[in-house]
């Protein structure tokens, strides 16, 4: 619409066009710029040694932003980056996936802290911490106090008993985890 045009309407109609124009122009102009935003944090898993694991990071933009996931500060390797890695990225990198978890006696590379980073042309955003940690990692632990427990609650047994339980228990849970069992 020409300058001259808009002029000659009655000056209601130039008012309801101008504020048209504005409303459609902010509309406009404000999408298809947002900043990402991580609308759901990995969160923690206990996973059994060799077990298959899943870390779910989702994130909204828009663009829609690219996601790298992370782990102990470090960005973590996957697929697209060596063909051998046992983690693989799905639906489209929100998805952090392990086809089985490496846990050795010297060997940890897939326990720890992570997190994801959400990124588009309009900045980034990072994600809550998520903990990846060994099922029964800290059981024996558990039971160890437990029993002690107990027996300071019943005292019915007598304490060296109740030792000689916890120590078959440490023992049998190291033995364990060196035969990967």
């Amino acid at each position: 619409m020409t300058g001259s045009l808009l002029w000659t309407r009655p000056l209601g109609q130039r008012r309801l066009l101008l504020t048209l124009v504005w409303i459609f122009t902010a509309v406009g102009s404000s999408s298809g710029q947002d900043n990402p935003r991580i609308i759901e944090s990995p969160s923690d898993q206990y996973v059994g040694k060799n077990e298959p694991a899943k870390l779910l990071c989702k994130a909204e933009g828009d663009p829609s932003p690219d996601i790298t996931w992370y782990r102990n500060g470090q960005k973590v390797t996957t697929d697209k980056d060596d063909s051998n890695s046992h983690r693989l990225l799905l639906s489209g990198g929100s998805e952090l996936f392990f086809l089985r978890i490496i846990h050795t006696k010297n060997l940890k590379p897939d326990v720890g802290t992570y997190y994801c980073n959400a990124t588009n042309i309009h900045g980034s955003a990072i994600s809550r911490n998520a903990s990846l940690e060994i099922a029964g990692e800290s059981l024996f632990v558990c039971l160890f106090v437990r029993l002690f427990v107990c027996w300071l609650v019943c005292v019915r047994v007598p304490l060296f008993v109740c030792l000689f339980v916890c120590v078959q228990l440490l023992m049998w849970f190291y033995l364990s985890s060196l035969l990967n069992i």
